[in-house]
């Protein structure tokens, strides 16, 4: 099981998505503890929660920013859709794809409703990271938020990030430190199938397995994070 079906690109950004809805969880759970009362919305990955908050990000942030992530958070979701998990994340995986999914329709849908925007906005493009953007009320959206929800999202979201977080060099095992070796050589596929006991067909399967364990998509990009991390000369 895993993302295999997810290339390096999209797992990236999934990753990426799931750190922004930590972010945003964590903002409200803060400012619940400071003292702003809790809302009446459990299911922060449902469409009503969101379409209560639309108005929110929009008078908080550019129309440029909020299509860049919707376009991210539907991206993400069709990502994770595709991959294959462990029955014990199943129900985190769950809740983050339908935030990402409901938050993206959402916010296409609410600013189809606006007029179209003057020819200024947008001038200024925000990047998208995994900082929460301090300008975003994150007071009111927790008063409409309720404690429990922001935890449980919170959660979620933690889970199914470290699940999409490309594995550590230090993680690979002797075999996988043999095959990077062997790779780094130049040594053919033929020949590492002969070197590795494996048929040509089962060899690019650990090939894959390998491209996946170090979050690349071929030898070249092994190749470069391994000499970067100081595993091969």
């Amino acid at each position: 099981m895993g993302c295999e079906a997810v290339d390096h690109v999209e797992r990236t950004r999934a990753h990426l998505a799931c750190g922004r809805l930590v972010g945003g969880a964590r903002a409200i759970i803060e400012a619940h503890r400071f003292g702003v009362s809790e809302g009446s919305h459990e299911q922060l990955w449902s469409e009503a929660y969101h379409r209560a908050v639309a108005r929110i990000f929009d008078e908080s942030l550019p129309e440029s920013y909020q299509r860049d992530m919707a376009a991210l958070f539907a991206d993400s979701a069709e990502s994770m859709k595709r991959c294959h998990i462990p029955a014990g994340l199943a129900e985190d995986w769950s809740i983050v794809v339908r935030y990402l999914a409901c938050s993206s329709t959402v916010t296409c849908q609410w600013l189809a409703s606006k007029p179209e925007p003057s020819g200024l906005e947008g001038r200024d493009r925000i990047p998208i990271d995994d900082r929460v953007p301090f300008v975003i009320r994150f007071d009111r959206i927790a008063a409409v938020a309720s404690h429990g929800g922001a935890l449980r999202l919170e959660r979620a979201a933690l889970a199914s990030q470290r699940y999409l977080a490309p594995a550590p060099l230090e993680a690979l095992d002797d075999q996988q430190r043999r095959l990077l070796s062997a790779v780094a050589s130049g040594t053919a596929i033929s020949d590492l199938a002969d070197e590795f006991g494996y048929s040509r067909r089962t060899m690019y399967r650990e090939l894959a397995k390998l491209w996946q364990a170090l979050g690349v998509r071929d030898r070249y990009g092994a190749i470069r994070k391994a000499t970067a991390a100081g595993l091969i000369d």
